[in-house]
């Protein structure tokens, strides 16, 4: 389906006429707020329609990005008419009926893919003599609108527009070096951000001057309000300020509403409320709903995620308690316990990175800063030979993630990922790295050139090596090699191929504990997948995936499980593993009959290949309850634009690379 909705959206970009065209959108919605109708509205804006509503708005900005004022000329519905049943197919491949809350967002994600694809076809550089954005969008604009068409149209997104769906985004001032544990206080906290969740239409997402003029009003009242109550309270505990920990805790409060620290001395209590940004919420948070990660000795970690449209952010809660204090912490996008040292690792960051912070809770309570948002840059920089010229302009869209805690030789090791867009080049540069818990020195490696990956993969995505063809005689004529530039066999008269977008994967597809490498050649409709592994310090090919039609599809899951279908005579879908030596071991096979009367997704299944015996499907439910097993998650994907400058070597023997 991805294929199909990329041609008609490319179709229809094509007849249009005006001239002036900066900005195409698709506005997302569920249908009658059903999550399994979504739609996608495509139209456009122009420099013309910008003029007239910009008397209407209340700055040009506001005129320029808010749907309210465009033009709204729904120029193709998606998930409408002619491709309704297309989105209930895609929905029943995606194994998704179990999962509404997930349709939208998985919706989304396939708007993002096809974006990717329309821009890698130079469609619109063709069209419209520049590339413009497609913006995916609802009828507010917030932190996730803009990272979804950050991740849509890359650098092609007007920075102006990440402003709008980001107008309060925090300024860094004065890093403090990762050596400097105690923190002397806390950076900004991220920006109040409107209410998230899809709407059905009924109204415009108009952030109008006279809401904003209210939303001070609003604020200054409560600050006002805020000033009393701490006056009071500073009075009401004046004797317990003379404390050790009471100091310890006006201390932690220098820090912004991000951190929130108080005396215990009042009967433990069986719940806490949200605050955000220094204020209470209306959420009310009860420890027995949460995952206590720490219960020792008085000290205790609870966490909880949060993703209520009543708080305008989204990620862990965390509270902290000592025998003598109390934190509260708000967002945190990911954390690590370390239960032996008593210490909390957290990454800080709505939409991008900005820190590694770490709490001790055990003999006191303290806070350190361990990486900022600068550091990240440098451990980036570093791994590729990038060259650092200006602080706040080198990087974009930092981001970060742990994966894992870990001991290596005798010490607590933190390890992550992280990427950022280099904009000397216009291209994202992904890294693992690590960082010493104790002395907080960081190091990291880059893909593919230090990466930790066989040797024979990282030859193969460098070009360097190929891989026997085992699907093709050597007497045959045809191409007996595979290899990286694949994609130009093909002849330009054939129309495949002209901007192919080349990707990988590794996934462990026959459990031997070792991830094969998934290669991917991309140019919609046309795709090229290749499934190679290695036995006996040989690079070899288990699987070789090719169609230059939308009726066929090819998945990896990130369980190891392979699904292969086609939708052009009947329809089948076949999932399926690998053994040790790379052959396929089918695990169920789905069927319906091109001349089939059934209404029913696929008509009878057989398992382990074996067609003889063959069981009939009574309905959709019980389709989606089998295949419910198999499907697993999306793998990680790395785009191998970013190795484009990593020192390419001359070809060299397989024998050579193992050594």
């Amino acid at each position: 389906m991805r294929e199909k909705i990329q041609r008609l959206i490319a179709q229809k970009i094509s007849e249009w006429q005006e001239d002036d065209i900066y900005a195409i959108s698709l506005y997302v919605f569920d249908e009658e707020d059903d999550p399994c109708r979504p739609v996608a509205v495509l139209g456009y804006n122009t420099e013309t329609q910008v003029q007239k509503s910009s008397s209407e708005a209340s700055d040009e900005q506001e005129a320029r990005w808010n749907y309210a004022f465009w033009i709204q000329n729904a120029e193709m519905c998606l998930g409408q008419g002619d491709t309704a049943e297309d989105i209930k197919e895609w929905i029943t491949e995606q194994g998704l009926w179990d999962s509404e809350d997930e349709i939208t967002p998985k919706f989304v994600e396939l708007l993002v893919a096809i974006v990717q694809d329309i821009h890698a076809s130079g469609l619109l550089k063709d069209k419209f003599g520049r590339e413009i954005p497609i913006l995916i969008h609802e009828l507010e604009y917030y932190e996730k609108i803009a990272q979804q068409n950050i991740a849509a149209n890359r650098e092609t997104l007007d920075r102006d527009f990440v402003s709008f769906c980001m107008p309060c985004i925090p300024e860094v001032h004065d890093e403090v070096p990762p050596s400097q544990k105690e923190m002397s206080r806390t950076e900004k906290s991220t920006a109040t951000l409107p209410s998230q969740g899809f709407h059905s239409g009924s109204g415009m997402g108009n952030r109008s001057a006279d809401m904003r003029k209210v939303a001070v009003f609003i604020i200054a009242i409560i600050l006002i309000m805020s000033l009393f109550w701490i006056l009071g309270l500073i009075s009401s505990n004046h004797n317990k300020a003379a404390s050790n920990g009471m100091q310890q805790t006006e201390k932690l409060a220098e820090k912004s509403g991000e951190f929130v620290s108080e005396s215990t001395a009042e009967a433990e209590k069986d719940s806490y409320i949200l605050r955000y940004e220094g204020f209470d919420t209306e959420i009310e948070i009860f420890f027995k709903d949460c995952v206590c990660e720490y219960d020792k000795d008085g000290s205790r970690v609870y966490t909880y995620f949060v993703d209520d449209p009543a708080v305008a952010a989204e990620g862990y809660a965390i509270y902290v308690q000592t025998p003598d204090d109390t934190m509260e912490i708000f967002p945190v996008k990911d954390y690590r316990v370390d239960r032996n040292a008593g210490r909390l690792y957290m990454i800080w960051g709505n939409n991008t990175f900005e820190r590694i912070q770490g709490v001790k809770f055990v003999d006191g309570m303290s806070a350190y800063k361990i990486l900022g948002s600068y550091n990240m840059e440098e451990l980036i920089a570093e791994a590729y030979g990038l060259e650092l010229l200006d602080y706040d302009e080198d990087f974009d869209f930092i981001q970060a993630e742990f994966t894992g805690l870990c001991e290596k030789d005798g010490k607590i090791v933190l390890c992550g990922s992280g990427s950022a867009l280099y904009n000397g080049l216009g291209k994202t540069y992904p890294i693992e790295w690590e960082i010493d818990t104790e002395t907080t020195h960081e190091s990291a490696k880059a893909y593919l050139s230090d990466f930790d990956i066989h040797p024979l993969y990282a030859a193969f995505l460098r070009n360097e090596i190929s891989v026997r063809n085992p699907f093709v005689p050597e007497d045959s004529g045809y191409n007996t090699e595979l290899s990286f530039d694949d994609d130009k066999e093909y002849s330009s008269e054939e129309s495949v191929f002209r901007c192919v977008r080349k990707s990988f994967s590794l996934v462990d597809v026959n459990n031997d504990g070792s991830p094969e490498l998934v290669f991917m050649m991309v140019d919609s409709p046309s795709e090229v997948a290749y499934i190679l592994g290695v036995q006996n310090d040989e690079l070899i090919c288990y699987y070789i995936h090719e169609t230059h039609t939308s009726r066929m599809y090819f998945t990896v899951y990130d369980n190891g499980i392979v699904m292969w279908g086609q939708s052009y005579d009947g329809a089948e879908s076949i999932y399926y593993t690998f053994t040790e030596d790379g052959k396929e071991h089918e695990l169920i096979h789905f069927i319906r009959e091109a001349d089939a009367d059934s209404d029913l997704y696929y008509d009878y299944y057989y398992l382990e290949g074996n067609k003889e015996t063959r069981y009939s499907l009574q309905s959709d439910e019980e389709y989606e309850s089998l295949v419910s097993s198999y499907v697993g998650e999306e793998p990680k994907w790395f785009d191998c634009e970013s190795f484009a400058d990593i020192s390419q070597n001359q070809r060299i023997s397989k024998t050579e690379i193992v050594e």
